[in-house]
């Protein structure tokens, strides 16, 4: 999945810090940078996180849709990751301390800065998070002279000590026999009690796809987190961290942003040295600051080994994202339509090593059902074609689902005609495009 791009500038051995580059390579290390968790996805266990802002956290962003696309390809291993907050299936209460969206509380916990934490002194009033799947692993920080916590479910309860040394990620493992229900936390003892969130899994082979990402944050957010930030990216059993930044990082020229990505890409490969890491470019919004972002990123890239993946400069202009209807009438977040679009670009990028970017067609997947070559999928085209529907587009305002790639099949720019047709039909028979 591609959009054309009329003045594409490739600049594969111009990459220096200071020289006068005008464009970075479509991608980098994507074979090496993939190879963890290619390894695990195929082994029928995976964990993906995904580090971004709100274009990542918003309930229609990039997360989700990329997470449908591995999960149709690999199975489904459950919700993963999810942050104790009212924001993502939890509450707690005003008695306590808490993290917030859009925002970046102290002290700096959690993998996306929402978390609870009760303070002595205060009336124990119990918090709750939901679980997504039949096995949670809660996750909770124990410290010194830290309190106690009960916790309680449907059919059990485990009482936990929190006191340790020094600040220390545990978990609690709960499992139901159905996919749904409360877990409630009670505070008690002489000191603090810190809850951080839980991984939803659900049982059999398939991937997680972990959602690590607030409103408004930026590099800095994330090399501002306490070390229960790399606990958990250890606890999740991390096989691959795909990094979504930038737009709220353009305060930074591009040695300094490169400096600190390069800060946060090795803090990851200290955390969970086994995992692949992948630095994404957030796309073209028409801002003067973006460019040199996107070249920091290629540049840690080849600094440290990390994949990368030029959205910004590949995926299409402002004006093209515009006139496709991928943006948000704020002019800044995707429309499911968009998230969908950059989530299948990353994803079909991820699985070709980049050749995907650069290729002259689309693959013949066109719904994204992961199964291909299949009638499905022409039937699907046939009917987008003709201004009808997509097969695995659905739900409330068609917003769930993978969709249809765009019918303008060979990337020309121009549809619907009847070259995308024939592209597509020698494509779906083996043959060039």
């Amino acid at each position: 999945m591609k959009l054309t791009r009329t003045s594409r500038v490739s600049a594969l051995g111009s990459l220096a810090f200071a020289g006068a580059v005008l464009a970075a390579p479509p991608s980098l290390n994507l074979e090496q940078a993939f190879a963890p968790a290619r390894e695990a996805l195929l082994s029928g266990d995976a964990d993906i996180v995904c580090i971004g802002d709100s274009l990542t956290f918003r309930t229609y962003g990039t997360h989700r849709y990329l997470r449908d696309r591995f999960q149709l390809a690999y199975g489904d291993g459950g919700e993963g990751y999810q942050a104790l907050s009212v924001w993502t299936g939890g509450f707690v209460p005003d008695t306590w301390t808490r993290g917030i969206i859009n925002s970046d509380r102290q002290p700096f916990f959690g993998l996306d800065g929402m978390w609870g934490m009760w303070n002595p002194g205060i009336e124990p009033a119990a918090a709750f998070i939901f679980a997504q799947d039949p096995v949670v692993r809660v996750q909770y920080v124990a410290g010194p002279n830290f309190g106690n916590l009960l916790a309680t479910w449907d059919g059990g309860s485990q009482f936990v000590f929190c006191q340790a040394e020094g600040l220390e990620v545990r978990e609690i493992e709960i499992a139901r026999s159905g996919f749904d229900g409360q877990t409630w936390f009670y505070p008690s003892g002489e000191g603090q009690v810190v809850i951080l969130g839980q991984n939803n899994i659900r049982p059999g082979p398939g991937v997680r796809v972990h959602r690590v990402a607030n409103g408004g944050w930026g590099v800095m957010n994330f090399l501002q987190r306490e070390t229960v930030f790399d606990e958990q990216l250890q606890l999740l059993g991390t096989d691959l961290v795909i990094i979504m930044l930038g737009q709220n990082d353009q305060s930074f020229w591009r040695e300094l942003y490169a400096a600190r990505m390069t800060s946060l890409v090795q803090r990851i490969q200290n955390a969970v040295p086994g995992a692949g890491i992948v630095l994404v470019s957030t796309y073209d919004t028409d801002s003067v600051q973006l460019p040199g972002l996107n070249l920091a990123m290629a540049d840690v890239a080849l600094e440290t080994g990390a994949g990368y993946i030029n959205v910004f400069e590949e995926a299409g202009t402002f004006a093209e994202h515009l006139a496709r209807g991928h943006i948000d009438p704020d002019r800044v977040h995707f429309t499911s339509v968009g998230a969908r679009y950059i989530a299948g670009f990353i994803f079909d990028a991820l699985h070709t090593g980049g050749a995907s970017i650069t290729a002259p067609c689309s693959d013949i997947d066109f719904n994204n059902d992961s199964l291909f070559p299949s009638d499905a999928d022409l039937v699907d085209f046939l009917s987008v074609l003709a201004g009808g529907p997509c097969s695995t587009r659905f739900g409330p305002g068609n917003d769930d689902g993978p969709g249809c790639d765009s019918i303008d099949i060979n990337r020309d720019g121009l549809f619907p005609a009847d070259e995308d047709l024939v592209a597509f039909l020698s494509l779906l028979a083996g043959g060039a495009c």
